[in-house]
Parts: C-alpha cells; structure tokens; sequence
C-alpha cells in the first residue's frame, strides 16, 4: 500500500487505500473470517428483507456466509 486518498464513497467521504493493496486485503479477510463467529445470526426477517434486492447466486453466498450480499472476496479496498 503507497498511502491513503479521501475519497466520495456515496454520500460520505472515506480514506481509500492506493497502490497494491493485496497485503491489507488479506488481512482485513483474515480480521473478519477469525471474528465472525462473534456475530449475531441473521433473523429470518432480515434474511427476507435483503433478498428482495434479487440476489445474484454469489450475492446469496455472501449474504449466507458472512451476513451481507458483498465481502471481501469481489470487492477488495477499491474506490466505487
């Protein structure tokens, strides 16, 4: 990683790493895998809200494995 940038995610500004950042991503995987038993299983209510999005198979994956339609794995730390 060479360093950070503020960037616009949305409507908030966020520091958005540059160069490689292969390094922090698997770390931040690492963080989150080794926590994850710590967090609050999905209600049903909630599984049936987010899925109204029409989840692609991967997207049911994420939302199944790690309690959100995105992870990680097909996002990396990029700017949107």
């Amino acid at each position: 990683m060479q360093g950070l940038n503020v960037t616009r995610l949305g409507s908030f500004l966020a520091l958005v790493p540059t160069g490689d950042t292969s390094a922090l991503s698997t770390f931040a995987a690492q963080v989150v895998m080794s926590l994850d038993a710590f967090r609050k299983p999905m209600s049903d209510p909630e599984l049936t809200r987010r899925r109204k999005a029409k989840l692609t198979a991967a997207q049911e994956h994420h939302l199944r494995a790690w309690g959100y339609h995105t992870s990680w794995i097909s996002s990396g730390f990029t700017s949107r």
